[in-house]
This record gives structure tokens, sequence and C-alpha cells, in this order.
């Protein structure tokens, strides 16, 4: 179990998002809407833990800025404990984006090196919001499944909504073997820089893998 006493603070993070353009508002309504579909307010037996992971066809195409977003309007409009995790271990852009990348976090708890209790950080800005970086070094070998499923079941029990910043679904072996553990898992598609092709083939790979598509989220879009 977590010991919220032991919990750091980022004190001064970077921000979640630099908004850009006059459609900030919109777009912030967006992500809250989203937020409420994927995981409605429950009570009482029903309040069950969720976890979503976030992952695209190829690298580059915003899946950080997307679980940022995501997890920041989930904790804004619910009083619900979130939890991001940085689950792209071989390029951690949702830990650059804090600046923690040398930060101890996922790949240290799962190598035995570090509990959660000092890895978990809670945003100063946002008390319900809190990270798990992907941690100091790349991991020397495969996960762990027995560790992983461990560690979101202990996770499970702390926080109300797990939102995971995944691997490409390129990079198949890490991206399946974290996405079939959870609840559901969003497709970011960029516009700019994905066939409808490469879209399907990557729908057919997480199928295929037994992994729970919720659906598909459109970045880089203009209407």
């Amino acid at each position: 179990m977590l010991q919220d006493t032991a919990r750091q603070s980022v004190s001064n993070p970077s921000p979640l998002v630099e908004w850009r353009g006059t459609d900030a508002p919109a777009l912030r309504s967006h992500f809250a809407a989203l937020a409420r579909e994927l995981h409605p307010q429950r009570e009482g037996d029903n309040a069950l833990a969720f976890s979503i992971g976030v992952t695209s066809c190829q690298g580059g195409e915003g899946v950080s800025t997307v679980a940022a977003n995501l997890a920041l309007q989930a904790a804004k409009t619910s009083d619900r404990r979130v939890l991001m995790v940085d689950a792209n271990l071989e390029n951690p852009g949702l830990s650059r984006q804090f600046r923690l990348a040398a930060q101890s976090g996922l790949v240290d708890c799962l190598a035995g090196r570090a509990t959660l209790d000092e890895c978990v950080l809670r945003l100063a800005s946002e008390d319900s919001l809190s990270i798990l970086p992907a941690g100091g070094c790349t991991p020397s070998e495969q996960v762990n499944c027995d560790r992983l499923d461990a560690l979101l079941d202990d996770l499970h029990e702390n926080f109300d909504l797990l939102i995971l910043d995944l691997p490409p679904v390129s990079e198949l072996s890490l991206a399946v073997t974290v996405a079939r553990r959870l609840d559901g898992v969003l497709l970011v598609i960029s516009k700019e820089r994905v066939t409808a092709d490469t879209a399907l083939r990557a729908k057919r790979r997480l199928l295929q893998n037994q992994v729970p598509l919720l659906g598909a989220v459109f970045n880089e879009y203009r209407v």
C-alpha cells in the first residue's frame, strides 16, 4: 500500500500542456468530455478503479500530450484520484515533459530497486493528480509479468483512474505486455503522419493480441 505521507511533490512541474490558439477552451472541454465518457463517476461498490492505456501507430503522434491532457481533465472535473504512468520506457516523453527523466520510476519498481512510495509524485498544482515516471534508466531485460501484475494491483488499490503512456504499436512486445492488463486502450492517430492503411494495421495488431481497444483519438486535426 502507498502511504500518503510518503509521497513526494513535484513543486515546480513544467506545464501539463501549452495551450495554443483561440480554441484552447474547446480542447479542454473535449478532453473533459472524453474523461467522463471513459470513466463515468461511480458510487459505492461500483466505484472501481479503471486503467486506460494511450498508444499510437508509430512514434511522434502526441501520445504523451493526449495522456497528460486526459489525466488533467479527469482530475479537474471530479474527485477521482488520478495517476499518470509513463510506461514508454524506451522514449519516456511524459517524464521529460515534467522534467523527471532522471527520477526513479516504473522500471525501478519493476526491478525491485525502488518502491512506489519512493517513486509516485503528486503535482503541487493538482492534489488529486500524481505521476509515476518511467525511471532513470532503460530496462536491460524483459519486463517481469508477475511484478507488473503486482504493481498494477497496488496502483488500483490507491487510485481511481490510471492513465498509462504506452509505446507505439510498432514496438509490439512491450506495448501489448502492458496493454493486455488494462481495462482499455486508446489509439492516437495523427492526421499529418499516419495513413489509413497504417492505422488499420495498428488496430488489427491490437485486436489480434487481445488488447481491449476503446477507440481512437485523432490528433493534429483541423476542422
